[in-house]
């Protein structure tokens, strides 16, 4: 059977094709809904209701995760249920997904489970969707071996539960049942028999489990014989036992069509059944019963929440096939080169997702939305505690102690939460992010190139603004223009001391702020400039003048030494160095040479 890629949207999503349904006969877009709630229109819970109805059809679009941000913000406020941040996370794995940004989808997948246990939809303990969704990816892009490791860590888990009937869930076993047909169609792709018999053995096993204890799984009983007959079917398939194969094909097809199947994925496996079929009768050359069940694939795959790239290139590839053996070969030809046309564009995608390593990406960007919006509760609450303030103030003088006292305990709370922002910071995306430099190290050392390289330099940058971002969540003083001053002044100072080089140095509007990533370059910069005039321009004298205007701080170094020979080579180490460090600033390096009468640099940074 072709795995499956959106079993987890098909157990988690089902409500998305119902609200899409509904909001077919509507107008108003996500951007109006925006400023009606702005213009303090619709309250919070009408304002996620109605997000609800149109989100589904924009599943497809590039600028949902935007339009969604202040779902986002809403449905994260205390008051609010908690289904509403499963469904955010629900629309962004489906977007990730229908953009085939494979990595993004498998964390917002994840995101969606812890959700669904905080919120009661799943049970702790149990087998997490977001690995039966994993899995299916790794599938479904022939990465065979993190499959099965998939597979592996799940293996004890699922064996277990034979013994436990009748204790386990009868939405457990649909995971359990579903992870097992992924098993087994991913060692149909790869020949591996003993994986493939492994699937049907513990199939059987379960499906006998339950039919033992039936009272607890009557709604999923006709889903479970469904899988337990598609999963023998690939296997006789495989072996060539074709009389069998096509048994067990026709019982999970008629098990598919009765009226108790699981509603909320019955037209979602029809067409995976259908697609079966099509393959095992073109394959045994019976191309009428083919061609009705690729009529049948096609009438089912109307409105399925499914991956539009996936069922184009099958009905193209199928379709080709057809006219193939019907010897019209020229209509064969062009529907077999628009169904590469349409995989290659998805492998493209695929491969770019892995490249820049959206999994991690997402997670850093959820991250950083969440203290956003933390940011925002607290910005909230300070401003709430002022306005209650003075009207105790006006109310009765002696309320301002208990108002104090409550500030305090709101501030440490703040500090905490800023700690505990910065120890996530540092313990789990460093980690990950150190990690995938490993990888990407081992990958040049493999296979060098330069668009690795590249990766591994930007990977190196977001490490150190990690740490920096770390820094300053942790640090409860602020780097400024001022202290920068003071730090270039105490080693000049020294200089001065021990070569009497004299110096003179200023600033303005010394209070702008500066992060620790931007104070420990500047600082770096300055130091290998002064060392650069001590060891090679033979001055007297250095200058310094920093200036905070507007967005940029602007720096003036320069002495009075003899500066560069016209001939003389300006990309020293040194300069090298300065030059570089400025990049990561995002700033601009302009050289000024004076000679004999000395140089002067001049940089520009772009200030918080």
């Amino acid at each position: 059977m072709p795995v499956p890629l959106t079993v987890f949207l098909r157990v988690n999503l089902f409500f998305c094709i119902v609200c899409w349904n509904i909001a077919s006969a509507q107008t108003p877009t996500l951007q109006n809904l925006f400023r009606r709630y702005e213009a303090h229109k619709l309250g919070d819970t009408a304002y996620l209701k109605a997000v609800d109805s149109l989100a589904p059809q924009r599943l497809g679009d590039d600028s949902l995760p935007a339009e969604l941000s202040l779902y986002q913000q809403v449905a994260f406020k205390k008051n609010i249920p908690a289904k509403y941040r499963v469904r955010y996370y629900r629309y962004m794995a489906a977007q990730a997904y229908n953009k085939n940004r494979l990595g993004s989808a498998i964390y917002y997948a994840e995101k969606n489970n812890e959700e669904s246990i905080r919120a009661g939809i799943f049970k702790a303990g149990e087998i997490p969707h977001s690995d039966l969704f994993a899995m299916a990816v790794y599938s479904d892009n022939w990465n065979f071996a993190a499959a099965f490791a998939k597979y592996d860590k799940l293996k004890t888990r699922i064996h277990g539960l034979i013994g436990a009937i009748p204790k386990v869930s009868g939405e457990e076993l649909f995971v359990a049942f579903s992870i097992l047909n992924e098993l087994a169609s991913t060692a149909s792709h790869a020949k591996d028999t003993a994986r493939a018999g492994e699937a049907v053995r513990v199939s059987d096993s379960l499906l006998a489990a339950v039919d033992r204890s039936p009272a607890g799984y009557t709604a999923y009983r006709t889903f479970y014989g469904s899988m337990d007959h598609i999963i023998r079917f690939t296997v006789a398939r495989d072996r060539g036992q074709n009389d069998s194969a096509l048994a067990l094909l026709e019982a999970a097809l008629a098990d598919v069509r009765k009226p108790d199947y699981s509603k909320n994925v019955q037209a979602a496996y029809a067409f995976d059944f259908y697609q079966d079929a099509f393959d095992f009768f073109i394959t045994t050359g019976n191309r009428d019963s083919a061609r009705h069940y690729l009529d049948l694939a096609v009438s089912r795959s109307a409105g399925l929440f499914d991956s539009s790239r996936d069922k184009a290139s099958f009905v193209l590839g199928s379709a080709s096939k057809l006219e193939a053996l019907s010897g019209d070969y020229t209509a064969a030809y062009r529907d077999l080169k628009k169904a590469y046309e349409v995989q290659d564009s998805t492998v493209h995608s695929i491969s770019s997702d892995k490249n820049n390593n959206l999994y991690a990406l997402a997670e850093a960007e959820n991250a950083r939305s969440e203290l956003a919006r933390k940011d925002e509760e607290g910005r909230r609450m300070q401003q709430f505690n002022i306005l209650l303030f003075f009207m105790l103030v006006i109310l009765i003088l002696v309320v301002t102690l208990g108002y104090f006292i409550v500030a305090s305990r709101a501030k440490q709370r703040m500090l905490r939460l800023r700690l505990g922002l910065a120890r996530n910071f540092h313990d789990e995306i460093g980690p990950m992010l150190m990690y995938a430099g490993t990888l990407a190290k081992k990958e040049g050392e493999q296979h060098p190139s330069p668009r690795l390289e590249e990766l591994r330099g930007h990977l190196v940058h977001v490490m150190e603004a990690v740490r920096g971002m770390t820094h300053d969540l942790k640090s409860s003083d602020l780097s400024t223009v001022v202290s920068l001053a003071r730090e270039v002044t105490a080693l000049l100072e020294k200089i001065k001391e021990t070569t009497t080089i004299d110096f003179s140095i200023k600033h303005q509007n010394g209070s702008r702020v500066l992060s620790h990533f931007q104070h420990n370059h500047l600082k770096k910069i300055m130091n290998e400039l002064v060392s650069n005039s001590i060891r090679h321009s033979g001055c007297s004298g250095i200058q310094v003048a920093l200036q905070a205007e507007g967005r940029h701080l602007l720096i003036r170094y320069s002495d009075d030494g003899k500066g560069f020979d016209p001939g003389q080579d300006t990309q020293g180490i040194g300069l090298q160095n300065v030059r570089e460090r400025v990049g990561l600033l995002n700033g601009s390096f302009r050289l000024i040479n004076e000679h004999p009468a000395g140089y002067a640099i001049d940089l520009k940074i772009p200030l918080l």
